[in-house]
């Protein structure tokens, strides 16, 4: 072995273990996000008016993504945004209880600070990942899978270990724990000293607009299932709670299912990973969406929170596939120098269906109940689904003609 390829292997290694501690300590940092419902139900808030607020949240995730992905992509720096992003959702998140106490006491008050909030958290993990795929366009060597397996374990024992705290010291202490958790992984990531901002060099130049992204058909079809997919993924944190509730579960099992998903989303990131390397993304993300449609389904047939909780595993798993895939796929559909502007878009299009199934979603759980509800967002990703398999058979005659 050369003394080039010894250089470039050490290299990848620090560059492995470091974005591996920085993906884990953001998921750690982020995990208090999905014990917002029950914070807002505590605060006397019913179905339809949780759904509202964090369709309002959504609102904000649908604003904030292309304004932070066109700024990364104009300064050239991911990693920048990234910083100033978590160290402003961290102020803005302390500050969420704080309002609601006296002598403040306004929960209006509380609440634009929880929107405004959103415009720096919801767009996070994909500035994350723009900034990870920027380098590793590069550094090739280097697995994605094997980083954001990182996230997943930290989300995993995150989870655990904050349903332990919100027992012993209430649902509040979600909001001191993210800036805790923030301070770290800001210093982290301001001791980065590598290459980033680099456009791969194999792809060839197109100009600087959206409309390069857009105009893609294969990108149009990938976003339609990509909001399809995003039903089960906003589910899963938003709506659980009510699913429990309906077969008189716990609340307390809340933290227990996020820990399950979690645990099973790990070897399925690793697996993926491994997989890429042989099979297309585009066709790989068949995997997670068929998951993904079981799991909808089977929960209109759970009656007791151990079902539930035995059906958890498939969001997890489908989860595990779905988010290399869809980061692999969007960095490849991507045009030079709009790479944070396309992740950015797809985070964008999680949170505009947040918007939708958070507002209808409150409404028909409160008319319907949780197990219809599941069942209407299951059919509607299989339709989905349907529609992206067609576009995939039609892209492969097109190319047989050729």
């Amino acid at each position: 072995m050369s003394r080039v390829e010894k250089k470039r292997k050490r290299q990848n290694r620090r560059l492995l273990f470091y974005f591996s501690l920085v993906e884990m300590m953001t998921w750690i940092t982020i995990t208090g996000w999905g014990f917002i419902v029950p914070f807002l139900q505590e605060t006397g808030l019913n179905s339809t008016q949780v759904g509202i607020t964090i369709a309002c949240n959504g609102l904000m995730g649908v604003i904030a993504p292309p304004f932070w992905g066109k700024l990364a992509d104009k300064i050239q720096s991911a990693r920048k945004v990234f910083i100033l992003m978590l160290m402003g959702s961290a102020i803005l998140w302390f500050c969420i209880p704080l309002a609601g106490k006296p002598p403040v006491a306004s929960l209006a008050l509380m609440s634009v600070i929880l929107q405004v909030s959103m415009l720096f958290i919801r767009p996070l993990t994909a500035m994350l990942d723009s900034w990870i795929m920027n380098v590793l366009s590069i550094h090739q060597d280097i697995e994605y899978g094997k980083i954001r397996v990182w996230g997943s374990i930290g989300s995993c024992l995150a989870s655990s270990l904050m349903t332990a705290c919100i027992s012993s010291w209430g649902i509040t202490f979600i909001f001191p724990a993210y800036l805790i958790c923030a301070i770290p992984t800001v210093l982290l990531c301001l001791c980065y000293r590598g290459t980033e901002g680099v456009p791969v060099p194999k792809k060839k130049k197109e100009k600087h607009s959206i409309k390069a992204l857009l105009y893609k058909k294969e990108y149009l079809f990938f976003l339609i299932l990509l909001i399809a997919m995003n039903i089960p993924v906003n589910n899963g944190y938003t709506y659980a709670t009510y699913l429990l509730l309906e077969v008189n579960g716990e609340l307390a099992m809340l933290g227990v299912f996020s820990g399950i998903r979690a645990a099973c989303e790990i070897p399925c990131v690793l697996l993926c990973g491994k997989l890429l390397k042989r099979i297309d993304a585009g066709r790989l993300i068949c995997v997670p969406a068929i998951l993904m449609i079981c799991e909808q389904f089977l929960y209109t047939m759970a009656s007791s929170q151990l079902m539930i909780l035995f059906i958890a595993p498939l969001g997890g798993m489908a989860y595990g596939f779905f988010i290399p895939c869809m980061v692999q796929y969007t960095s490849d559909l991507a045009p030079v120098g709009l790479e944070a502007t396309a992740q950015s878009i797809s985070a964008s299009m999680y949170s505009m269906t947040g918007i939708v199934c958070n507002v209808l979603g409150g409404w028909l759980i409160g008319l319907l109940g949780a197990r219809l509800y599941y069942f209407s967002c299951g059919t509607i990703l299989l339709l989905c689904f349907g529609i992206f398999i067609h576009s995939l058979q039609s892209r492969k005659n097109v190319v047989e003609k050729r």
